[in-house]
């Protein structure tokens, strides 16, 4: 990553900051004490979650999803890390590849004039001693067959395709063991 890559990443994430805490101010000046430790507990909520991101141990994904939103103008990430201390630093460079394989071949299935929720859900399956990647996106897609084709032909890590009422969802399963 380049220096003006990382200061634009900063400058970006600085600048998310500071809208929630402008939205916190206004709620105290408005006295709406109740609206301002609702958004406390969600700040909080956030950086737990960017904490837990952080411990996976793997820079290329972490920088991926952090910098997703600023990225791509009509896709909108949030992400929930459910598993501590998960190290994928032996799978980052695949995992960041594969993740960019599959936002290429959907975003050519997408409306461009159109936004699209984007959830990233990151679980640990004890049982299989798999780390799973599970998108969801929201939306319409041009071609949801299309879509699962092409993302069943994508070879690196297996993928699980669904289409769902809103759009589709794929799980991504990294093994622990290597």
């Amino acid at each position: 990553m380049e220096e003006q890559e990382v200061i634009h990443l900063i400058r970006h994430y600085r600048h998310d900051i500071l809208n929630h805490l402008q939205v916190i101010q206004g709620y105290v000046k408005m006295g709406k004490m109740d609206k301002v430790e609702a958004k406390l507990n969600q700040f909080m909520e956030d950086f737990q979650q960017e904490r837990n991101l952080m411990q996976l141990n793997a820079p290329k994904i972490i920088l991926w999803i952090m910098q997703f939103n600023t990225i791509h103008t009509n896709l909108r990430l949030t992400y929930h890390i459910d598993a501590d201390h998960i190290d994928l630093s032996n799978w980052d460079s695949r995992i960041q590849k594969q993740c960019d394989d599959i936002l290429h071949l959907i975003k050519n299935e997408l409306d461009q004039t159109e936004l699209y929720e984007v959830t990233l859900h990151v679980t640990k399956n004890s049982e299989n001693q798999t780390v799973q990647f599970m998108f969801l996106i929201n939306g319409c897609l041009q071609n949801t067959v299309h879509v699962k084709q092409m993302l069943s032909s994508i070879n690196s890590f297996p993928i699980k395709v669904s289409e769902e009422t809103n759009g589709v969802s794929f799980i991504v399963s990294i093994p622990l063991d290597k």
